[in-house]
């Protein structure tokens, strides 16, 4: 159970699964070198890993995890943070089809930001989860606590000696 990683630095010295000889792999080993990979043979076989908790997180396309998770019936994990990778999705077509990359090409561009949301929102139903750092607020509050306790000994203290004036 973690809140939502905003860093990649947050998973310095973790074990965190990714397909082998995918791109991600690469980035991660070049960009963050601290970060302990434990590089899988499939999708499926990186998050039965991070279902097992053998792994403390699992990186790939939201896409991708998004369907693993449906087929999978995945309900015991979670998307908790981005990458500052991007990883844009492509279409392409033999060369002797290329009336068809005209067609595709303007069905595209003919897509509003309003259907294209709607697209997503309808084939990739996942919410990322911003959580909220609890063990932060106690530490705040157990300072403030213990400084008001400080300041409590201390007015006895001096109450004490303008008493005995």
């Amino acid at each position: 159970d973690v809140t939502y990683i905003d860093e990649m630095e947050e998973l310095h010295g973790k074990k965190v699964a990714v397909v082998k000889d995918y791109a991600v792999e690469e980035w991660i080993s070049r960009d963050d070198p601290e970060i302990r990979l434990v590089r899988v043979q499939t999708v499926q076989e990186g998050l039965e890993k991070l279902q097992r908790e053998e792994v403390f997180a699992y990186i790939d396309n939201l896409l991708i995890i998004g369907d693993y998770q449906a087929k999978m019936k995945i309900t015991n994990i979670k998307i908790a943070g981005k990458t500052p990778y991007e990883n844009a999705q492509c279409m392409a077509v033999r060369k002797d089809w290329a009336t068809l990359a005209g067609i595709l090409q303007k069905a595209l561009e003919s897509i509003t930001v309003e259907q294209r949301n709607e697209i997503y929102r309808k084939w990739l139903p996942i919410r990322y989860e911003h959580g909220f750092d609890y063990s932060l607020l106690w530490k705040i509050i157990g300072v403030f606590v213990f400084i008001l306790a400080a300041l409590a000994i201390r007015n006895s203290v001096l109450a004490r000696e303008v008493a005995t004036f």
